[in-house]
């Protein structure tokens, strides 16, 4: 009886928008297919939710309007930043009414999601539902004093305070993603710079008489040349990659 009150209860409980609100890099596994494992950690985490196909681009006054117009409680935001070795998926649910960050989880994954990442989910989502459950007061109901009197007491006028959407920092995803690229590809130029110092140093070391053909040093001294060309191509990829890092990380 137990599982069946639960299935109710989840039934009723007001769902949760959910959308991809971001997506960078070279696709490896469709984002879509993340969606899906999302959702079903989440729903198994008490949490329900409803996909919404916003294309907000990471705008978060575009996320709130998308779930309130929807009348949801809530929206969790998905980014997928993609790398060479793996995929970093950030979750970020916010609140309709405040535009509050009431919960936040960001791994990473080689492939599909594995069990120890859908029980992050569902801790995640259990987070979620307990920000969004209104607070429900059990103090019984009082009824209004009889009416003693037939004078027309005049009520003075409630005052409405105006709540903004707090302003959240954003999402450090794509700086750490930038960053983790500009040290890839400053690596990957380290080494090419030591193959083609290799190459080059085969070249003017060889005896005089030198036993190599004229072809042939040639094509050693073409082929150091393309090494240091490509060296110097992604030195300078990893010094774009370093300073967009930096313009994300430090600034809001």
């Amino acid at each position: 009886m137990l599982p069946t009150l639960l299935t109710a209860l989840l039934a009723a409980a007001p769902a949760t928008g959910l959308t991809l609100s971001t997506q960078m890099g070279k696709p490896t596994t469709p984002a879509a297919t993340y969606l899906d494992a999302i959702e079903q950690a989440l729903v198994a985490g008490q949490l329900p939710v409803r996909r919404l196909p916003l294309l907000c681009e990471g705008r978060r006054e575009c996320l709130l309007a998308g779930a309130q117009n929807a009348k949801l409680p809530g929206i969790v935001a998905i980014t997928v930043a993609y790398g060479k070795k793996q995929t970093t998926l950030d979750l970020e649910a916010l609140r309709s009414s405040d535009g509050t960050t009431v919960s936040q989880l960001t791994f990473a994954v080689t492939g599909r999601l594995t069990e120890a990442d859908k029980a992050k989910v569902k801790a995640f989502a259990a987070q979620v539902a307990t920000a969004l459950t209104p607070v429900v007061s059990d103090a019984p109901k009082v009824d209004p004093p009889p009416e003693e009197s037939k004078l027309t007491v005049r009520e003075p006028e409630k005052k409405i305070d105006l709540v903004l959407p707090v302003k959240e920092p954003k999402s450090k995803v794509p700086g750490w993603a930038f960053a983790g690229g500009a040290l890839a590809a400053g690596v990957t130029s380290g080494i090419f710079v030591g193959i083609a110092g290799g190459t080059r140093a085969q070249l003017e070391n060889t005896p005089n008489p030198s036993p190599l053909t004229r072809t042939e040093a040639e094509g050693l001294a073409a082929k150091a040349n393309t090494e240091y060309s490509v060296a110097l191509a992604i030195g300078l990829a990893a010094g774009a990659l370093a300073t967009a890092a930096i313009i994300w990380l430090v600034t809001e």
